[in-house]
């Protein structure tokens, strides 16, 4: 559960290979394999700098945590953006600009993965402001960017 400035996510990927940025196994068939994820500063259309590194930089490091589902092939990284990990930008400033977003409304954020054969990023997903209960959770915003990122992967793959 994530409490005050204690911000979750939750990333569902399939078909890319985790194996040399975490210890689980590789997917039968990878797609691609990952060199980095992480969540940047920019609207829709535009390129901006990493605020919270998942993988590469590496900035959650406390309570990180990636499964490989071998029932799909797909890796969950979920953690916990807390107050005190070393971000590129405090979580104190970046929160107030989520929960002001409109539900249904593009952030000024977006989640990026690296891969070798694309390093300038495979999947690119614009987190979307969504309705959450109190106490507010970064899980809800990310749960639309691994969904088109995921789609996108595919579709750029068949």
């Amino acid at each position: 559960m994530c409490f005050n400035q204690r911000r979750c996510q939750s990333i569902t990927i399939f078909g890319i290979d985790f194996s040399s940025l975490s210890p689980v196994p590789s997917p039968s068939n990878p797609l691609d394999v990952a060199t980095a994820l992480h969540i940047h500063q920019a609207p829709r259309g535009q390129n901006g700098g990493v605020v919270f590194g998942i993988f590469q930089p590496d900035q959650d490091l406390d309570d990180r945590v990636v499964t490989f589902n071998p029932l799909d092939e797909s890796t969950t990284i979920s953690g916990v953006w807390d107050s005190d990990d070393p971000s590129a930008v405090p979580l104190a400033t970046v929160v107030p600009g989520l929960l002001a977003t409109a539900s249904g409304e593009d952030t000024d954020f977006y989640i990026n993965l690296h891969s070798v054969n694309d390093p300038g990023g495979i999947i690119r997903g614009q987190i979307v402001a969504t309705s959450v209960p109190e106490p507010a959770s970064l899980a809800s915003l990310l749960a639309f960017a691994a969904i088109s990122g995921s789609y996108s992967l595919f579709k750029q793959k068949k």
